[in-house]
């Protein structure tokens, strides 16, 4: 996903209808400056992306590739000369010519999430294992889920809720490691008895590290309780 830095000039305005799909009248606004973006890719591309109102010129290899902007829900997405550039934010997926599609970074970013065992994957919680006591499965188990998304992002269905933030993950094996998350937040409806939803969301804050065993993901706690899920 990709989310562009404008230059000084650029009004945010502009870059409302840009990010929008829809370019403005050509009869009542003056052309916007050109954007240009460094975008590395993993495998080794590096694309260099010129936008300008409602087109984008991808140049790799010494090859100039002209694209139209579609609309799209949000994010950008352009395609042409049978290559597409699609994102959010500042990571993006570029499909090449021969249809493989590469993920890529907008330089000015910074460094992309780190890869390990957790980027992109979704799982089905099993139990909550508090640090004393037995283990708690609530009613409605089914209905939660998490998803670490490979932008960094984390997103939680939480009973009749759902949940936000953002994760960061340091690889210490192959399948563990430690685990920060900030920025949380959920919704505030009122779910039926025994929901842990509200739990979940406040422990959050307090996840330490993970572990990928026989298949299934223990999040441990900073006060040694855990939560073990399922793929999903």
């Amino acid at each position: 996903m990709i989310r562009f830095t404008i230059s000084r000039t650029l009004r945010i305005a502009g870059l409302a209808v840009l990010a929008a799909g829809c370019a403005p009248d050509a009869a009542d606004k003056p052309a916007l400056p050109d954007n240009v973006a460094v975008l590395v890719c993993e495998g080794g591309p590096t694309l260099r992306a010129v936008f300008s109102r409602n087109r984008a010129v991808l140049e790799q290899g010494g090859v100039s590739v002209a694209m139209i902007q579609q609309r799209a829900a949000s994010g950008i997405w352009y395609k042409g000369g049978g290559q597409e550039l699609r994102g959010k934010g500042y990571d993006l997926t570029w499909t090449d010519k021969a249809g493989k599609a590469h993920t890529c970074r907008d330089q000015r970013g910074g460094p992309a999430q780190p890869q390990n065992a957790l980027s992109g994957t979704n799982w089905k919680l099993l139990r909550y294992l508090p640090a004393q006591g037995v283990a708690v499965v609530p009613p409605r188990v089914e209905r939660y889920a998490i998803h670490f998304q490979a932008d960094g992002t984390l997103a939680m269905q939480l009973d009749c809720n759902r949940g936000t933030g953002r994760w960061q993950a340091q690889a210490n094996t192959a399948n563990s490691g430690t685990l920060t998350v900030t920025g949380g937040a959920m919704t505030r409806a009122m779910c039926p008895d025994g929901a842990i939803d509200s739990r979940i969301a406040r422990d959050t804050g307090d996840m330490r590290g993970y572990r990928i065993e026989n298949g299934n993901l223990t999040l441990t706690l900073a006060d040694g309780g855990a939560y073990v899920w399922t793929p999903g």
